[in-house]
């Protein structure tokens, strides 16, 4: 893993300058990490080695070209028996040593299609490999964005409790003219103050919580990431989309079953008879003529049938256990849908549920807004305590939250929904 500092993420794009402060988007980050993770270079390193082997496997249709010598030695001669001696003559005999040294030319005319299988199985095994990726990919994406939007969310519910120790901050200042007025108590100071530590401590947790995601999101991008970096929140648009067919997982099960039905060829071809020509040249001692004790020379030219025609049902046995694999690929085709299925309707139900309840929330913070002004006036005067204008306060921020709260879910919920539909 490479790991890539600031300036070099800023020449790829995905931080753009704003001041002092930088700017980062969910898709920014997505493509960073697969950056940072060499996708790229191991798509490229596959195919690269996809090709090589399918070149490999196409130079089988290319004549061969062997040298063949061989040096041996017998026991027994080969001789002619005379039926009765003849004066003068003595019958032939080959030598016991003979040597020969030949190249061999062979061609295929016809080899059972099993070139042709075999680049079927390099390229659905180059698929394999390829998918296998695009699972990494998605495993990667998911992993950003959920630390992503866990920043997100803690940012919004920093700024929701920052903006309600400012308004308390103001409150304090009046109610210290009104405790110096004998109008309230200072009780009623004491207990605005304690909010505000309390205001204080949780926003010292978030904070931390924050800058420990964005530390999570660092090592997956390979970059140092600013604590005062902005987040902002991607634009979520469902998608009208049903078809799986694009998810990786998927995909991947599709060319396991690719390479297997490429493997049943490969089977057949076995028992498929193989046509061929071939020529030998070379020299021999003796030659062919093995009655000659001299080196000779030897040429032959031929045409050769091979075809393997029984093998104890050894074929049959490996296209039973193809079969039986094949059949396990469909039951995890079956699960997968089914499962997806399930996190769909889930997903879906997110959606709807997040829509309604920003519809209540918003209802929920305009009364309570309201109502906190109205309090406001009424501890200013002096007819209400600080608790109680306290209790509402916080009745105003959970609403505020829960909107903020929902609307991120919103989002998540329907950016889910498209992953899990296109797994991209």
């Amino acid at each position: 893993m490479v790991k890539l500092y600031l300036s070099a993420f800023l020449l790829l794009g995905c931080f753009s300058a704003s001041k002092a402060q930088s700017v980062l988007t969910l898709d920014s980050c997505v493509n960073q990490a697969y950056r940072n993770f060499e996708f790229t270079k191991q798509v490229e390193y596959t195919n690269q080695v996809t090709q090589a082997n399918i070149a490999g496997v196409k130079k089988n249709y290319l004549p061969s070209l062997d040298l063949n010598a061989m040096a041996t030695y017998q026991n027994e001669q080969i001789s002619i028996p005379l039926a009765f001696p003849i004066p003068g003559f003595e019958a032939p005999v080959a030598p016991l040593n003979i040597n020969t040294a030949l190249l061999t030319l062979r061609q295929w005319i016809y080899d059972g299609s099993m070139t042709h299988n075999q680049r079927l199985i390099q390229e659905a095994s180059g698929n394999v490999q390829l998918q296998e990726i695009g699972v990494q990919k998605l495993e990667v994406k998911n992993n950003v964005m959920q630390l992503y939007f866990a920043i997100l969310l803690q940012e919004k519910q920093l700024e929701i409790l920052k903006d309600k120790a400012a308004v308390l901050a103001g409150r304090l200042k009046e109610v210290d003219a009104a405790v110096e007025s004998h109008v309230l108590l200072e009780s009623d100071r004491n207990m605005l103050k304690a909010e505000i530590v309390q205001l204080k401590q949780r926003i010292t947790e978030i904070e931390f919580g924050k800058k420990a995601s964005i530390r999570g999101l660092s090592q997956l991008l390979g970059v140092d990431i600013a604590e005062e970096t902005q987040f902002t929140e991607p634009a979520a648009e469902l998608t009208t989309s049903t078809d799986l067919s694009m998810r990786p997982d998927v995909q991947l099960l599709n060319y396991q079953m690719n390479v297997m039905e490429a493997q049943k060829g490969m089977i057949k071809s076995n028992y498929l008879p193989k046509i061929g020509v071939f020529a030998d040249g070379g020299f021999g001692l003796p030659g062919y003529n093995i009655f000659n004790d001299a080196v000779a020379p030897m040429a032959k030219v031929g045409v050769s049938l091979q075809w393997h025609i029984f093998d104890w049902n050894k074929g049959s046995t490996q296209r039973q256990t193809l079969d039986l694999s094949q059949k396990i690929i469909n039951l995890k085709q079956d699960r997968l849908k089914m499962q997806v299925g399930v996190q769909r309707e889930v997903e879906q139900s997110q959606i709807e549920k997040a829509r309604q309840l920003m519809l209540n929330d918003q209802e929920l913070l305009d009364l309570y807004t309201s109502i906190s002004a109205a309090y406001a006036a009424q501890l200013e005067n002096g007819t209400i305590t600080s608790a109680d204008y306290i209790q509402q306060l916080n009745k105003e921020q959970e609403a505020r939250t829960n909107l903020e709260l929902h609307k991120l879910q919103l989002i998540i919920a329907t950016l889910n929904y498209n992953t899990l539909i296109n797994g991209q």
